[in-house]
């Protein structure tokens, strides 16, 4: 789509959902914002500018194995199915793959690409591109990214963590509904308290807390530099109550052959938005009408799990006197993620006296006829300043102890 297209699509897009997009200028921390996927896809196909599509059709996309890098430089592939059932038009499935690494989501792409996912103390990183030329300045997976070919990535920045500089930084420009956490971290001196406009940026709001963006060729974005063709994606934040928010940013740069899957890639995106398995602890408390899955046996601890559809959590029923100390209580979240082919994958927490619980990616199978559950991750490390200052590889097995019939 041309650039006076966008904008002849944007004005008339803005006269209906700006003072949607405008109605919450400052929040609560105490309160949260969740991810409504099925709604903001209606606002997507609706209006969104250039994003027009033909239907969507159930179909079994190939999966792509992403080799998944942590901050300890471990590397591990996934144990993928053969293939995910995802709603794309039957007419372009067959030039589609869904790439996933070790987290609880994964991105579609043109299928043939390689990919590679990173974890760090701050969020996580999936980058998709045609070739591993793409991949060779992220030795670290702090490295700035110089290759200018076609390229699909996903950020996931964690508010409580180092990754607040970066979701203030994206939220002071698009997101006034966070001004109140923006301005905490310029007090502190985090962010700077100037913002400078962004002129090769055009934003359309599907809510005030989920923006689609397009940045012109050659022009700085809140995404980076769309360098040698335009680039089109989606931003969101999500926010447990009482915790900082947490920022996707979900970019593509792709050339004319591959262009018409764009509209595909974010619609994926915001259809899985609500089952991403959030980085947030969440509320300390289980959601409202749960389906117990009994109580398990978890290092000298006993929790019950809670099952809806396909989401999984583990909160604390009985927590051994060690964790107690660190601030764990009764109905404390330990795990939130989601079931899918045989597999846990998810958010876990670690728990330190007088720090917010720490967030990290582990993921495993069902094990034992479903009474047991081993996921692996690379844990933070906390100091008592509650900064992160490494990661150990880390070991979460649960055992059934009670299922849900016996305990009724």
């Amino acid at each position: 789509m041309s650039k006076g297209k966008w904008f002849v699509c944007l004005s008339l897009i803005v006269l209906v959902n700006s003072s949607h997009a405008q109605q919450i200028q400052h929040s609560d921390p105490a309160e949260g914002f969740t991810f409504n996927g099925a709604e903001l896809y209606q606002r997507f196909l609706n209006s969104g500018p250039g994003m027009s599509m033909p239907t969507l059709a159930e179909a079994h996309i190939p999966a792509a194995p992403c080799l998944t890098t942590g901050m300890t430089g471990e590397t591990s592939l996934p144990n993928l199915p053969t293939a995910f059932p995802l709603k794309v038009p039957a007419q372009l499935a067959g030039k589609l793959a869904y790439y996933k690494g070790t987290g609880a989501k994964g991105v579609l792409g043109p299928r043939g690409w390689t990919c590679r996912q990173y974890f760090g103390s701050s969020g996580s990183r999936l980058k998709i591109a045609p070739t591993g030329g793409a991949f060779e300045d992220d030795a670290k997976y702090e490295s700035s990214i110089k290759y200018s070919g076609e390229l699909i990535e996903r950020s996931l920045s964690i508010g409580d963590t180092s990754g607040r500089s970066e979701v203030a930084r994206v939220a002071a420009r698009i997101f006034p509904i966070v001004n109140d956490f923006v301005d905490q971290l310029r007090e502190q001196g985090i962010i700077d308290r100037s913002v400078d406009p962004l002129p090769g940026d055009t934003y359309f709001y599907l809510s005030p807390t989920v923006v689609v963006f397009r940045t012109e060729r050659d022009d700085e974005g809140i995404a980076g530099r769309a360098t040698g063709a335009p680039m089109l994606g989606l931003a969101y934040l999500m926010k447990e109550p009482g915790r900082a928010p947490d920022l996707t940013l979900l970019k593509a740069r792709l050339g004319t052959a591959n262009g018409n899957l764009v509209p595909i890639i974010l619609a994926n995106e915001i259809l899985e938005g609500d089952n991403s398995g959030s980085a947030s602890a969440g509320s300390m408390q289980p959601p409202e009408n749960p389906r117990p899955f009994g109580l398990w046996a978890h290092n000298g601890s006993t929790v019950y799990l809670v099952a809806q559809g396909a989401s999984r959590e583990f909160h604390y029923e009985q927590p051994r006197p060690g964790i107690t100390n660190e601030g764990a209580r009764k109905g404390t979240l330990l795990f939130k993620g989601v079931a899918r082919e045989g597999n846990y994958e998810g958010t876990a927490y670690i728990f330190k006296r007088g720090c917010r619980p720490v967030p990290y990616q582990v993921s495993g199978p069902i094990l034992d006829d479903s009474r047991r559950v081993l996921m692996r991750g690379n844990a933070p490390k906390l100091n008592e300043r509650c900064q992160v200052t490494g990661h150990t590889a880390d070991k979460l097995e649960f055992t059934l102890v009670l299922a849900a019939s016996e305990k009724q």
